[in-house]
């Protein structure tokens, strides 16, 4: 395996885990909002934890984009989410539901679209992020 198929799948693999650590957000927020005590500090670490993710999956993106192996939306809808997600703790750590609430929301579907384009399948069969040859 060399460094030109490495990365993307690296990318993929992040984003993907970076998906389900946001589908744990919404379960441990169902949950809190639920009552239940243990789940401030699941989705609080949880948060820490798609954070970092995020901040990978940016520095891949990035790292590709020079490359030429993904297209300009990858880098930018991660660099949205990342700081999105950046202002989504410190609003969840200022208790401002009104807003941290509705930009959760945005934030899945941003990872929606992260997902679509990073796992999307082109017209002629060929992914999206390719290998460099040579």
């Amino acid at each position: 395996m060399t460094q030109t198929t490495v990365l993307p799948r690296a990318l993929r693999i992040s984003v993907a885990l970076h998906a389900v650590l946001i589908g744990g957000q919404v379960l441990s927020s169902g949950l809190l909002f639920g009552g239940s005590g243990i789940a401030l500090a699941a989705h609080e670490h949880g948060a820490q934890i798609a954070q970092i993710v995020c901040l990978v999956v940016l520095a891949l993106a990035l790292v590709l984009r020079r490359r030429g192996q993904v297209p300009r939306p990858v880098v930018i809808v991660a660099a949205i989410l990342f700081f999105g997600e950046a202002l989504q703790t410190a609003l969840g750590y200022n208790h401002l539901l009104a807003i941290h609430v509705p930009l959760g929301v945005a934030i899945v579907i941003g990872n929606v679209r992260l997902l679509d384009l990073v796992f999307e399948r082109r017209a002629a069969g060929t992914a999206a992020i390719r290998p460099v040859s040579g």
